[in-house]
């Protein structure tokens, strides 16, 4: 498991490069990845990146 600056850090860079893109599909590349995640991945398919961030307690 990341360490909460890592997941951090990660959010930031990703909001950085990619916010506003469109995304035309996504895939999982690990089931481990998702432990829960509603809604499923398949709505993030035509979509827009809004911004990111990070859920969870330290």
């Amino acid at each position: 498991m990341p360490e909460l600056p890592e997941v951090q850090a990660l959010s930031e860079v990703i909001a950085e490069q990619f916010a506003g893109q469109w995304i035309a599909r996504a895939e999982l590349g690990s089931l481990s990845a998702l432990k829960t995640y509603d809604p499923p991945i398949d709505v993030l398919g035509d979509a827009t990146l809004l911004g990111t961030g990070r859920r969870g307690s330290s």
